[in-house]
């Protein structure tokens, strides 16, 4: 009898499935880049539950090529 895989059963994240932290950052940007919004980068990490700031901004810079303060003050 043949044992199963040890990742039988598992799902990887694919492009079709973006990762928790993924979505997080596009809501980060999202509220960063609201109309009228004020959030400071620390804020915006908080509301998005990344309890490091720093890590928040070296995964928002690996996905959006920016800091998230040079994100929000882009031209829309």
């Amino acid at each position: 009898m043949r044992r199963p895989a040890p990742h039988a059963g598992r799902t990887w994240p694919t492009p079709a499935s973006p990762t928790p932290t993924c979505l997080r950052l596009g809501e980060a940007a999202t509220a960063l880049t609201a109309p009228g919004s004020h959030l400071t980068v620390s804020e915006a990490a908080a509301r998005r539950h990344f309890t490091d700031s720093s890590h928040f901004i070296r995964a928002f810079k690996k996905q959006y090529r920016a800091t998230p303060a040079q994100f929000a003050r882009r031209p829309t």
